[in-house]
């Protein structure tokens, strides 16, 4: 009798493979369910709604909000805007914060509010937006990994990110910019459809927060390959109106996963959003430039 409590037979079973592969095939299964940066790699795949959230991980400190004072920015988008980057990192303008649920905390990896319990780029981007413009960074991490550009559009991810937002704004805040980063869950979402789906998107918090930039960078790579469609959906709406380019992600190609990004590609990616954002005209209105 094995440990289930079922009879088993001493002789070799013809049905031991079937069972080893139903067993390999439920493992797979858990796994996906558990971690859902692991799915979303095709348009039909979304994951659970981000409810409940709470701060990630033991390193953050509240403090005071500076939201008068702090330049405000809110990510959106799917993991490599999240905490999935191989690598840690803490901020070092002591402040520089990270805003969630009506609180402030150290602008430590992983960052509250964001999904995924590794690093990301956004400590290491604050000092160097510091060091260039004198100002401290708060930022809103909205970001959930594997979600498609439909979660944002019809499942409720922009929901959470713009109920974040609102926090801020209820407190006398202001959103600064809008950093959008995804585009790997959608390899198999057509040019117009993906166009589609992002304006309904960028509508939303372009209403809510209509004098901040929304940068769009151009990400779809993984394992290797990148959705030209979705690229080009990228480059045009970052060429509208009230949009700025953002960084070219998909020529980093340090994914420690193929897809999440290893200490050096984080780096270049912590590089690629600042160079996005001094070269950007729009804030010559915030004083910036």
């Amino acid at each position: 009798m094995n440990r289930e409590g079922i009879q088993v037979s001493k002789t070799k079973s013809p049905a031991a493979p079937r069972r080893g592969m139903n067993r390999l095939a439920l493992t797979f299964a858990l796994l996906t369910a558990l971690y859902p940066s692991t799915r979303g790699f095709s348009d039909s795949a979304h994951p659970p709604s981000p409810t409940n959230r709470r701060p990630a991980g033991s390193f953050q400190t509240p403090r005071p909000c500076r939201l008068d004072s702090n330049s405000v920015i809110l990510v959106i988008g799917q993991s490599n805007g999240a905490n999935f980057a191989y690598s840690y990192s803490k901020a070092q303008d002591p402040d520089a914060a990270a805003f969630y649920n009506g609180r402030c905390y150290a602008l430590s990896d992983p960052l509250p509010g964001g999904d995924g319990g590794r690093g990301s780029q956004w400590p290491a981007f604050a000092d160097l937006f510091r060091a260039k413009f004198g100002r401290s960074v708060t930022l809103i991490s909205a970001g959930w990994g594997g979600t498609s550009v439909r979660d944002w559009s019809e499942n409720g991810f922009d929901a959470y990110a713009l109920s974040q937002a609102k926090l801020v704004l209820d407190a006398k805040g202001k959103i600064d910019a809008i950093f959008w980063q995804q585009g790997e869950s959608d390899p198999n979402t057509d040019a117009e459809t993906y166009a589609a789906r992002l304006q309904v998107v960028l509508d939303r918090f372009h209403a809510l927060a209509p004098n901040a930039p929304i940068f769009i960078a151009q990400a779809t790579l993984q394992n290797g390959r990148t959705h030209e469609a979705v690229r080009e959906v990228q480059r045009r709406f970052a060429a509208k109106p009230g949009m700025a380019p953002g960084p070219d992600a998909d020529k980093i190609t340090d994914r420690y996963d193929g897809l999440h990004f290893g200490a050096q590609g984080t780096r270049e990616l912590t590089q690629a959003w600042f160079d996005a954002v001094v070269a950007c005209t729009c804030l010559k209105a915030k004083g910036l430039q």
